[in-house]
Order: structure tokens, then C-alpha cells, then sequence
């Protein structure tokens, strides 16, 4: 594995941290920072798990990882916006 860094820093690590860093810079809004707080911490849950699991899963190839991250990143997001 040449490329451990691409391994550590995949498509869910990504989403999550752009996720809680929209979470904690909603602050200018009043009430709607609580929302984004009650919204954004499950679906932040669900994709680090996701990662975590897709970690375990795919050791050997990177691009493969990579990949099948963000298909279920997009399952994640087409899954959520129906469910509004």
C-alpha cells in the first residue's frame, strides 16, 4: 500500500468532517443550530460507522475502498433527501 494516506483520509472520513464542521459553524441562526445538531448527528454516526466498516472490509486495494465508499455515500444522500 503506497498511498496510506489515501487509505486514512476516504470519502466517508471527509464527509464526516465537512459534516460536523457545517454542524458547529451554523451558529448565526438561533434555534437552527440545534436542528443541524439533532439532523447532522445521526447521519454523521451512520457514515463514520459505514467507514469504519468499509475499512475493515477492504484492506488490500485503495481505489477499490474508495469506490464502494462513495456508492454508499451516495445511497446515504439519495436515502436522506427521500426522507424528508
Amino acid at each position: 500500500m503506497k498511498n496510506k494516506w489515501l487509505y486514512f483520509i476516504s470519502p466517508c472520513v471527509i464527509a464526516v468532517i465537512i459534516l460536523t464542521a457545517g454542524v458547529l459553524m451554523d451558529t448565526t441562526s438561533g434555534g437552527w443550530h440545534m436542528l443541524g445538531v439533532v439532523a447532522g448527528l445521526p447521519l454523521i454516526a451512520i457514515i463514520a460507522v459505514a467507514g469504519i466498516i468499509m475499512k475493515l472490509l477492504i484492506r488490500k486495494s485503495i481505489a477499490l475502498l474508495w469506490i464502494i465508499e462513495i456508492l454508499v455515500l451516495l445511497c446515504i444522500f439519495i436515502t436522506s433527501r427521500h426522507l424528508k
